[in-house]
């Protein structure tokens, strides 16, 4: 290495327009117009990646930065960045609270008593909470969800996951989570789910609050399945000021994206003031053919009287096996149902 040894350092700032800026293995050399010195920063990974118009080394490096608009250079503290396949991170109890964002194959472990803001995972990366806190939104005005999984997977036990202004917990482009001993809790919704994806929830409660709007998908949802499946198990409990559970179409044009299913075994629905589950669609020229199966001493409640109701012009199978019910079933104009009893 040029230079010789190299002290390892979080942060720096260059106030002159950068004329050259070159990653070499794991040291990065910086070249300023106005001075002929050439300064070296080295780093502990050498993989650089784009993001956002921004040039982030991956954290935990020791050197997390962003190349401005003006052309000069200064830090950018705001995430951690972990990316590529075999790449492991592990945020222990103690460690700064910081947002993650986790692509191409690495994984994020958070482990107990450890904290972390929004973790955003996408690319076949693994996100691993163990008796952990992820708070989305802590102190921003924008709407930041508590852990995003964009084509990736989670494993979720004995942890918390919210969001101040947003959803909690959100899967699409074919993500997986799986929640167990969990408290999941966020704005509008607290899970939301697009079509490809699947959660399996168990023992676990969830809440959407209320986030205010009439509309179809105005919150709040306790879990809402845009096209996607959920298995609801073991004594959880899932509640929205509104809706507790919401199975929608997707906006996207294969079969499965009309197909939203949910299976609730041994667990509770409630809805604070509609109905605990909710069949429909943001569009009635695109209808939901939804599946709900409930089981093995279920309850479900709707704040409005109505346990399962079916809107805007879709249609639900509804298979009751080895489960009493009391409420009313409210099918709307244009709309089916079809309601399976086994006991």
């Amino acid at each position: 290495m040029r230079g010789g040894a190299i002290p390892c350092i979080k942060s720096f700032s260059i106030k002159n327009t950068v004329r050259t800026l070159e990653v070499f293995g794991n040291w990065l050399e910086v070249q300023s117009f106005a001075s002929t010195a050439i300064h070296h920063f080295i780093l502990d990974s050498s993989k650089v990646v784009g993001m956002n118009g921004k040039l982030i080394v991956p954290k935990r490096s020791c050197l997390v930065m962003a190349i401005l608009a003006s052309g000069s250079l200064s830090a950018n503290l705001q995430a951690d960045t972990i990316t590529g396949p075999g790449v492991v991170s592990t945020v222990e109890s103690g460690d700064a609270v910081e947002s993650w964002v986790v692509s191409d194959g690495a994984t994020l472990n958070v482990a107990s008593g450890a904290a972390t803001e929004q973790i955003v995972a996408s690319g076949g990366a693994q996100i691993n909470l163990t008796g952990a806190t992820v708070t989305g939104a802590p102190s921003s005005s924008r709407e930041i969800n508590g852990l995003d999984l964009q084509n990736a997977s989670a494993t979720i036990s004995d942890s918390t996951v919210t969001s101040s202004n947003s959803f909690a917990l959100v899967l699409a482009n074919v993500s997986t989570a799986s929640v167990s001993g969990s408290e999941i809790s966020g704005v509008g919704r607290g899970v939301s789910v697009a079509a490809g994806s699947d959660i399996v929830l168990s023992n676990s409660n969830v809440y959407g609050s209320d986030a205010g709007g009439t509309g179809f998908l105005d919150g709040g949802h306790g879990v809402a399945l845009f096209g996607g499946r959920a298995t609801i198990e073991n004594g959880s409990v899932v509640t929205g000021d509104k809706t507790g559970l919401l199975l929608s179409a997707d906006s996207g044009s294969t079969p499965e994206a009309f197909t939203p299913s949910a299976i609730v075994d041994g667990s509770t629905i409630i809805g604070n003031t509609g109905s605990a589950i909710l069949v429909g669609s943001y569009n009635d020229a695109r209808p939901s053919e939804a599946v709900v199966t409930i089981q093995n001493g279920s309850t479900l409640v709707g704040g409005n009287g109505i346990i399962l109701e079916v809107a805007n012009n879709s249609s639900a199978t509804f298979n009751i096996i080895n489960n009493a019910l009391d409420g009313d079933v409210l099918v709307a104009d244009g709309a089916a149902a079809t309601v399976f009893l086994d006991s």
